[in-house]
Protein backbone atom coordinates (compact mmCIF):
# COMPACT_ATOMS: atom_id res chain seq x y z
CA UNK A 1 0.00 0.00 0.00
CA UNK A 2 2.97 2.37 0.89
CA UNK A 3 5.20 1.63 -2.12
CA UNK A 4 1.50 2.39 -4.06
CA UNK A 5 1.10 5.62 -2.41
CA UNK A 6 4.72 7.06 -2.76
CA UNK A 7 4.22 5.43 -6.74
CA UNK A 8 1.21 7.83 -7.68
CA UNK A 9 3.45 11.15 -5.81
CA UNK A 10 6.37 10.62 -7.49
CA UNK A 11 8.08 9.82 -10.95
CA UNK A 12 11.11 8.29 -11.55
CA UNK A 13 13.75 7.88 -14.52
CA UNK A 14 17.18 7.53 -16.16
CA UNK A 15 19.70 10.35 -17.54
CA UNK A 16 22.60 8.81 -18.93
CA UNK A 17 23.53 6.66 -15.81
CA UNK A 18 21.64 8.24 -12.99
CA UNK A 19 18.73 7.02 -11.84
CA UNK A 20 16.47 10.26 -10.58
CA UNK A 21 13.24 10.02 -8.29
CA UNK A 22 10.73 13.39 -8.31
CA UNK A 23 8.37 13.74 -5.66
CA UNK A 24 5.53 15.62 -5.52
CA UNK A 25 5.73 19.13 -3.47
CA UNK A 26 3.01 19.71 -1.65
CA UNK A 27 1.27 23.47 -2.59
CA UNK A 28 1.60 26.38 -0.36
CA UNK A 29 -0.74 28.89 -1.30
CA UNK A 30 -4.39 28.30 -2.20
CA UNK A 31 -5.86 29.51 -5.31
CA UNK A 32 -9.74 29.39 -3.49
CA UNK A 33 -12.32 26.91 -2.87
CA UNK A 34 -14.91 28.67 -5.03
CA UNK A 35 -12.47 28.06 -8.12
CA UNK A 36 -12.26 24.42 -7.38
CA UNK A 37 -9.22 23.79 -5.09
CA UNK A 38 -9.49 21.71 -2.38
CA UNK A 39 -8.16 23.88 0.95
CA UNK A 40 -7.08 19.99 2.33
CA UNK A 41 -4.57 19.47 -0.52
CA UNK A 42 -1.82 22.38 1.04
CA UNK A 43 0.31 22.95 4.13
CA UNK A 44 -0.72 25.70 5.30
CA UNK A 45 -4.66 25.11 5.65
CA UNK A 46 -3.16 21.74 6.97
CA UNK A 47 -1.46 23.75 10.10
CA UNK A 48 -4.50 25.72 10.49
CA UNK A 49 -6.49 23.02 10.98
CA UNK A 50 -4.28 21.25 13.21
CA UNK A 51 -4.00 24.91 15.24
CA UNK A 52 -7.52 25.35 15.87
CA UNK A 53 -7.86 21.18 16.67
CA UNK A 54 -5.55 22.00 19.16
CA UNK A 55 -7.29 24.63 20.75
CA UNK A 56 -10.49 23.40 21.13
CA UNK A 57 -9.83 20.14 22.54
CA UNK A 58 -6.96 21.77 24.84
CA UNK A 59 -9.64 24.55 25.86
CA UNK A 60 -12.49 21.49 26.29
CA UNK A 61 -9.71 19.26 28.38
CA UNK A 62 -8.91 21.96 30.54
CA UNK A 63 -12.81 22.55 31.41
CA UNK A 64 -12.93 19.33 32.22
CA UNK A 65 -9.66 18.77 34.28
CA UNK A 66 -10.57 22.23 36.11
CA UNK A 67 -12.28 20.60 39.13
CA UNK A 68 -9.29 18.91 39.33
CA UNK A 69 -7.14 21.90 40.31
CA UNK A 70 -5.22 21.63 37.16
CA UNK A 71 -3.23 24.16 35.02
CA UNK A 72 -3.89 25.30 31.31
CA UNK A 73 -0.86 23.75 30.61
CA UNK A 74 -1.04 20.57 32.16
CA UNK A 75 -4.53 20.38 29.79
CA UNK A 76 -2.44 20.79 26.86
CA UNK A 77 -0.02 18.60 27.27
CA UNK A 78 -2.52 15.88 28.10
CA UNK A 79 -4.39 16.31 24.36
CA UNK A 80 -0.73 17.03 22.69
CA UNK A 81 0.21 13.22 24.43
CA UNK A 82 -3.44 12.17 23.54
CA UNK A 83 -3.52 13.54 19.92
CA UNK A 84 -0.18 12.71 18.77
Amino acid sequence: MENETSHRLSSSGMIGNDYLVCHHAMKSFVRGFWLGDNPLHHATSILLLQIIIMYIVGRSTYFLLRPFHQTLIISQIVVSFHLS
